[in-house]
């Protein structure tokens, strides 16, 4: 939805404008825009990992590896400069998947996961 509203910016504008349908409340300046912008950036990467776990393909096995790429996005050092709203919302969602991350240690099923990826890799190698 958001991307929708950022290729239509102009026309949002123009009826966030009109005094007469009463939604001058609803207007965005432009730092408003800015985080708009960023947000659907933001955003893209965890869409794709939505529906990739959406899939009846999608295993155990896999989590680690897209938590893995999802925390290098949420990674300060790795971060475009984004609007500080943006910047800190995505410490605060670093902190909560690291916590998940974290559980896998514990997880049974995820290490039965992994040793039986290990094993069929070797298999396949050998």
């Amino acid at each position: 939805m958001l991307h929708f509203v950022l290729m239509y910016r102009k026309a949002v504008n123009q009826v966030t404008a009109d005094k007469d349908l009463k939604l001058r409340k609803y207007e965005l300046n432009n730092n408003d825009w800015v985080i708009v912008g960023d947000l659907v950036s933001v955003l893209e990467k965890y869409k794709k990992a939505t529906v990739f776990f959406s899939q009846d393909g999608a295993s155990v096995a896999a989590v680690i590896p897209a938590m893995d790429r999802l925390d290098n996005h949420l990674n300060p050092a790795m971060q475009k400069l984004y609007h500080p709203a943006i910047q800190a919302t995505m410490k605060l969602v670093r902190k909560k998947l690291n916590r998940y991350y974290s559980m896998t240690d514990v997880s049974l099923a995820y290490q039965i996961a992994m040793g039986k990826q290990v094993i069929y890799i070797f298999l396949y190698v050998c």
